[in-house]
């Protein structure tokens, strides 16, 4: 996903010089290339790389930087668009109930 599409997702005020392509999330202390970083106030004189997109509530100093109003929020709609989980579709045609399973509800319900 280009960081522009992440920008406009996150409706925030971005400020970057590579439209570069994330490929996911990285820790603040473990960057890799082409992810994306949260970084909070603890964590605002790291060291910035050209590669890797940032996402803050606080103004940095980042070539790749998108600011903005809640950093958890942004985190949680990057978190799913990237990571989304599967939703079941109902029961599997390989679920069975053996009689063992009826009798006993029967006995003791």
């Amino acid at each position: 996903m280009k960081l522009s599409e992440i920008a406009s997702l996150l409706g925030g005020i971005s400020n970057y010089i590579v439209d570069i392509d994330v490929v996911g999330v990285s820790s603040v202390l473990s960057q890799k290339p082409n992810t994306i970083v949260f970084v909070d106030e603890q964590h605002k004189d790291i060291d910035f790389k050209q590669d890797i997109a940032y996402v803050s509530d606080i103004d940095l100093q980042a070539p790749n930087f998108i600011k903005v109003q809640n950093l958890k929020y942004a985190m949680a709609i990057v978190l799913d668009t990237f990571y989304k989980s599967e939703k079941p579709k109902g029961i599997s045609d390989k679920a069975f109930i053996e009689e063992v399973c009826t009798y006993w509800v029967k006995t003791f319900i």
